[in-house]
């Protein structure tokens, strides 16, 4: 990791309360200061900064304060934390909130840091409370004070929590510090007892589940938002704001693909196990929602059975388990029919879906209910303009299974007219079926090459919006891939985002499987291959990786399809800079480059290099690369 890669950093914010004498528990006044000059410039916040390295949260806040405002402050205590991912900036921090009074109850705040801090005020928790309200509201309306990310995570996040003076003490608090005073001369760290249990209501109402699980809960997410999520988050769907809206905080599918992630990549054994834990109580979960006659047309079973199927694509040792799920989401979906999916949330959850149920009907060689004109048009047709190109792109790989399908009838259409040819059929039903065979074979090809005219119309389109660029140059140390081959692809492809490298990958997804089928259904309907008395062999449906299909008129599509594969080869430097995107463009990258990895021989030096990134991939995953099709 590079010096400038995103980090998450810890900050310290303060409550450094007024002391009044009629100072209120329930409604404390504290100082705010109005930012300038840095991330969150002209809103309001608390004193505070950075936690140094070796440094308290205590002592950090005591410097702090008397660095920006010249106050010393005593009686610390922490408070709670917020997890505050900044987008916009670019920022993400784990914010740790305590509360304190001043030495010198008479002492106000002074602007020691102008080019900071334009002005400290004093303000009350329920003027804060009502600020979070207003920009709540506001729709390009007026809000009084604009608040700090952290305070406003502080309301929306810790809603439990009140900030309090402390100055009096009743007796059953003073029992409580007791209490906590024995736990600690029982042998209890005193810093455990100033986390979890001696943070008592004379400071603050405690949050409902503050507890060290929480922490790492919230590490595994914010690492599956920035590593995964965010270097997709461009265009017309923002990926980040759709999985807030796909997954509730406390759903246990949600728990065990961010902590699938987050264990894999840091190889760590203990964090995949509980991963697992997880994906159990998610499977119990969904189980009880299916047989709830309510709860199985909430939106909640059906998104839950979409980050199942994601998580088995993470951890797959078999293409069992996504198989499964995504045949589970295609029922799901198909019983409640497109009309159910013209909201905003119920779109998104279908536009998750496709390409989940796309793959499986592809594998599984059965055509989906997805290529129907109702599924295609309804769930946009109250907002046309949300099509996405991306959705566009998706629409026409709806269409592949159903050709798959037709292609496998084929070949068992074939195999019935050898078993009547050499059974000694008379010639007029030999001739007959032949004639059948052949017009069947030639509205398939028709079929292909008009859906191969319109992806091959989609990528004229993208290329106008979002055209690639060559000839690139990473940054120093960016790409963990092996060295890449220049004299063989030539010069890498890099895009202005992950985004566009995303539909980079899908398309020529897409366009590999196509011309492959088109190039067997036209081998199919030509004289040759459907003349029985010349060939009674299904060759081409059988291949094995590395074997040659058999000679056509159209061998410009196996041109064109090596031409693919060499273009996916451009792509993996960018994929896996992990300086620009995290691990995101792993994921992005591995179906393509499965894909491409037959297309040439197992010695070919295209194959060997294909053979590298991927055992480089499985280095990055635990030495083990998922099974998506094994």
């Amino acid at each position: 990791m590079s010096l400038e890669d995103p980090v998450v950093r810890v900050g310290v914010g303060v409550f450094i309360f007024q002391n009044s004498s009629q100072q209120s528990t329930e409604n404390p006044r504290f100082i705010l200061g109005k930012r300038i000059n840095a991330h969150g410039a002209g809103t309001w916040a608390t004193p505070g900064g950075h936690l140094e390295f070796g440094e308290t949260p205590e002592t950090c806040a005591a410097r702090e304060v008397l660095e920006e405002t010249g106050l010393r402050i005593t009686n610390i205590q922490f408070l709670t934390a917020t997890n505050d991912f900044m987008p916009t900036d670019n920022k993400h921090y784990i914010t740790l909130f305590v509360v304190c009074s001043r030495e010198n109850p008479s002492e106000e705040p002074r602007i020691l840091e102008p080019h900071k801090c334009e002005a400290w005020e004093w303000a009350s928790w329920e003027s804060l409370l009502e600020w979070v309200k207003q920009e709540a509201e506001a729709q390009n309306g007026v809000v009084e004070k604009t608040l700090f990310t952290p305070l406003l995570n502080l309301v929306r996040q810790r809603p439990g929590v009140r900030p309090t003076s402390g100055t009096s003490v009743n007796s059953k608090n003073g029992a409580q510090r007791s209490k906590a005073k024995r736990r600690s001369s029982n042998g209890e760290a005193p810093e455990a007892r100033s986390l979890l249990c001696s943070v008592t209501r004379d400071f603050y109402t405690p949050a409902k589940s503050l507890n060290l699980s929480a922490f790492t809960e919230n590490i595994q997410s914010t690492f599956f938002v920035a590593h995964a999520l965010s270097k997709l988050d461009f265009g017309q769907k923002a990926v980040t704001a759709m999985w807030e809206t796909m997954s509730a905080p406390d759903d246990p599918s949600k728990r065990a693909l961010e902590t699938a992630l987050f264990g894999r990549f840091h190889h760590q054994p203990i964090i995949c196990e509980a991963s697992s834990k997880w994906y159990g109580k998610a499977l119990i979960k969904l189980s009880d929602d299916l047989r709830n006659p309510q709860a199985v047309w909430s939106t909640s079973v059906l998104r839950s059975a979409i980050i199942l199927t994601m998580y088995e694509l993470i951890v797959a040792t078999s293409s069992h388990g996504w198989i499964h799920h995504a045949g589970a989401i295609s029922r799901l979906l198909e019983v409640r029919g497109p009309y159910r999916h013209q909201s905003f949330e119920e779109r998104l959850l279908l536009e998750a879906a496709r390409p989940l149920i796309i793959a499986r009907a592809a594998v599984e060689a059965k055509r989906s209910f997805l290529e129907r004109p109702d599924w295609l048009q309804i769930p946009w047709a109250l907002d046309p303009d949300e099509k996405s190109l991306r959705d566009k792109l998706v629409d026409l790989s709806c269409l592949v299974p159903g050709l798959i399908e037709d292609r496998r009838d084929l070949a068992r259409r074939k195999r019935n007219m050898a078993v009547l040819l050499a059974n000694q059929c008379s010639w007029d039903d030999h001739w007959e079926q032949v004639g059948r065979y052949r017009c069947i074979a030639s509205a398939l090809v028709l079929r292909c090459d008009k859906l191969l005219k319109d992806v091959r119309a989609w990528k004229e389109i993208w290329d106008e919006q979002s055209n690639p660029i060559t000839l690139f140059t990473l940054p120093s140390g960016a790409s963990s891939s092996p060295d890449y081959p220049e004299d063989l692809f030539g010069p890498p492809t890099s895009f202005h985002n992950l985004y566009e490298a995303n539909h980079f990958s899908m398309y020529y997804q897409v366009l590999t499987s196509l011309l492959r089928l088109t190039y067997e259904c036209h081998y199919e309907a030509s004289p040759t291959a459907s003349d029985m008395t010349t060939c009674t062999i299904d060759r081409s449906l059988h291949l094995k990786p590395g074997v040659e299909l058999p000679p056509t008129d159209h061998d410009d599509l196996l041109v064109e399809r090596r031409k693919c594969a060499i273009q996916v080869c451009r792509s993996v430097p960018y994929h896996l800079s992990s300086e620009l995107h995290g691990c995101g463009g792993v994921y992005v990258i591995m179906l393509p480059l499965l894909m491409a990895r037959p297309i040439f021989r197992p010695q070919a030096e295209e194959a060997k290099y294909i053979d590298r990134v991927l055992a480089h991939l499985a280095g990055i995953w635990g030495n083990q690369t998922p099974q998506w099709f094994g």
